[in-house]
């Protein structure tokens, strides 16, 4: 095999993407700018700490505190450089006609996504190793380990690479250009900086300050690290998975491959805490993870509620003739009924989780009392997240079926959220006025101020309240719906075949 054809055995995306980094003048600006902070920052440390520390007779830490100081500048350009560089290239290439480079191509979508996301790594491995030079001179100052800087920068890379995917998932959304515009100030570049911020304050006063250069080989420094990246692949996989799902054709059956992921992404963060909570004897550990597992369910009910009933010929085509086959198929499938039946049996697969695991494994008793608020909360979330769903597809169909899309079904139940906030709080300012004497520990003592706010399921005093209010009005949505549900899983069946042609006239 000669040298030249290395290439062609490459992800063509990524081939084209490195060939145009290196041409590119934002990576350039990028690599100077990092080495520009890099020169400064070093140079101007040595001397201000340097002093310092020697007069203190702390120079023992100057290689420790300058690689801190070196490391969170580096930091804050690759968490503000790098995801933003590779989500612009993918939303201009999704805008207007560039948007025709993205479906003219033999390549799978999956193989679009991995591509940018892999060229992405490539400039962010140039910035590393264009930083090498700096990070390893605080070594010879003292004060720091070589383990303790490989695994702080093997951090730093894992959480760029993951802020990264996230970028290119925002950059997947179908969104006009000033909206795109709008989230990357209001949301990306605040989160990036907040993330750059709590990365530095980790890093620094979790791994660095303290060492870990004698624990490398213990079990527990091991276990750590298999958790983080456990995590990290079920993160990464979840967000591919979905911006893999926003650039496929509609057509498709984008819902198989996606729901196959996202549920493997579901069994790997579930398994982490289970397994941890088997090892310790705690059930507690559950807790927490699974209540924010079932919040996040709460937020896949309005995205699946904005599925389009009817399937595709193509979708058709593909399904089974035998029922067995078919029914076990209906879950994966595209449609209404198809993700509502999924993001149900997930998030009850994690209330069953939540409910059943802690009081099988022998508790500290530290936290035990949270059980019951666990249990109260997660049905709570759940039941909202659904009812706000269904409610928004509701209006949708009622009042907005020509104006706004089904895929924007999930904005209604935003804008519905938003609507009962407001309402919510109209009656608290308003019952404030006329009864202040009712003012119990700075709390309304009336439920009804706080009905359908997820919050207010906090409140020990009224939760049941507000879970049977949660729990109505997602059976009354759900009653409303289930024609349309029963009349999509009375058409999931594969379409007919076309008539074979007629036969030639042989006069």
């Amino acid at each position: 095999m000669d040298g030249r054809d290395f290439p062609d055995m490459l992800n063509p995306v990524v081939v084209r993407e490195v060939r145009q980094s290196v041409r590119s003048r934002a990576v350039i600006v990028l690599l100077m700018a990092s080495l520009l902070f890099l020169v400064l920052a070093s140079g101007g440390f040595g001397i201000m700490q340097g002093a310092w520390s020697y007069a203190m007779g702390e120079v023992m830490a100057l290689g420790r505190d300058m690689f801190m100081f070196l490391q969170g500048t580096l930091a804050l350009v690759m968490f503000t450089g790098v995801p933003l560089y590779a989500a612009a290239r993918l939303a201009y290439e999704r805008q207007g006609a560039q948007s025709d480079l993205l479906f003219i191509t033999t390549l799978k979508p999956g193989a679009v996504i991995r591509g940018k996301l892999f060229a992405a790594v490539v400039v962010l491995m140039l910035l590393f190793t264009s930083s090498l030079p700096f990070l390893s001179f605080t070594f010879l100052l003292r004060g720091i380990d070589i383990p303790t800087m490989m695994v702080s920068l093997a951090l730093m890379f894992l959480v760029v690479v993951l802020l990264t995917q996230a970028a290119i998932l925002l950059a997947c959304l179908p969104m006009p250009r000033a909206f795109q515009i709008l989230v990357a100030v209001l949301v990306v570049l605040p989160g990036l900086l907040f993330s750059w911020s709590s990365f530095s304050f980790a890093a620094s006063m979790g791994l660095v300050q303290e060492g870990i250069g004698s624990q490398i080989g213990t079990r527990a420094f091991w276990a750590g690290a298999g958790t983080i990246l456990a995590v990290a692949a079920a993160l990464s996989l979840g967000m591919h998975a979905i911006s893999v799902a926003l650039v496929s054709p509609s057509a498709s059956n984008r819902a198989f491959a996606l729901r196959i992921r996202l549920t493997l992404a579901w069994l790997i963060l579930l398994a982490v805490p289970l397994v941890w909570a088997i090892h310790e004897g705690d059930g507690d550990i559950l807790v927490y993870p699974g209540t924010f597992m079932l919040g996040c369910f709460a937020l896949v009910f309005p995205v699946v509620c904005g599925s389009p009933g009817a399937l595709s010929e193509r979708v058709r085509h593909q399904l089974p003739r035998a029922r067995l086959r078919r029914a076990l198929r209906f879950p994966w499938t595209n449609g209404f009924a198809s993700g509502l039946v999924w993001s149900i049996c997930l998030g009850a697969g994690t209330y069953a989780l939540l409910v059943l695991v802690p009081p099988l494994v022998e508790s500290t008793g530290y936290i035990r009392g949270t059980y019951q608020e666990a249990y109260a909360v997660g049905a709570g979330l759940l039941a909202l997240g659904l009812a706000y769903g269904l409610t928004a597809r509701l209006i949708r169909r009622t009042l907005f079926r020509r104006s706004v899309p089904s895929s924007l079904v999930w904005a209604l139940a935003l804008v519905l959220f938003a609507i009962l906030s407001l309402l919510h709080t109209a009656i608290l300012l308003a019952t404030m006025a006329s009864q202040a004497g009712t003012m119990t520990r700075g709390r309304i003592s009336h439920p009804l101020v706080y009905f359908g706010n997820p919050i207010a399921l906090a409140d020990s005093d009224n939760r049941e309240i507000y879970l049977l209010f949660a729990l109505v009005w997602a059976s009354a949505m759900l009653a409303v719906h289930l024609p349309q549900i029963i009349r999509e899983i009375a058409a999931f069946r594969p379409a007919r075949p076309p008539p074979p042609p007629e036969p030639a006239d042989p006069s």
